[in-house]
């Protein structure tokens, strides 16, 4: 989805939310895709980073990572010239998913029972 050309002329936006408020205000279905897509798209990698990597741990560690692949995804597709706008707000809605995600992996790593796996006390549960 990122790196696949698009018909379409080539824009850089630099200008922080210019670009998500010009996708808010036109108010379509195109809107919730790119705002749900640019935020959903890093969650995982906000969720599994810091289980995977217990040192990357933190909500404002993760979401610097993200940011910072994001910025590399966006500047990849300026310059392998895909038809694609390259924009600041991707950068920072992607950010925004991995921090959200990272803030998630704390709370399931916090969790009661932490030795146990949720599928596990839901079988426990039911049977």
């Amino acid at each position: 989805m990122i790196l696949t050309p698009a018909e379409g002329e080539q824009q850089v936006i630099l200008v922080p939310l210019r670009d998500l408020f010009e996708t808010v205000t036109e108010a379509s279905s195109n809107t919730v895709i790119q705002v749900t897509a640019n935020t959903v798209l890093f969650l995982p990698l906000g969720f599994l980073l810091p289980l995977r990597f217990p040192r990357l741990a933190g909500v404002v560690r993760v979401t610097l990572i993200g940011a910072a692949l994001s910025a590399s995804l966006e500047i990849a597709q300026y310059v392998l010239d895909l038809g694609r706008y390259t924009s600041i707000d991707d950068v920072l809605m992607n950010a925004a998913g991995a921090g959200i995600g990272a803030y998630l992996a704390r709370l399931h790593a916090n969790r009661p029972e932490p030795e146990r796996s949720y599928s596990a006390r839901i079988l426990a549960k039911i049977g």
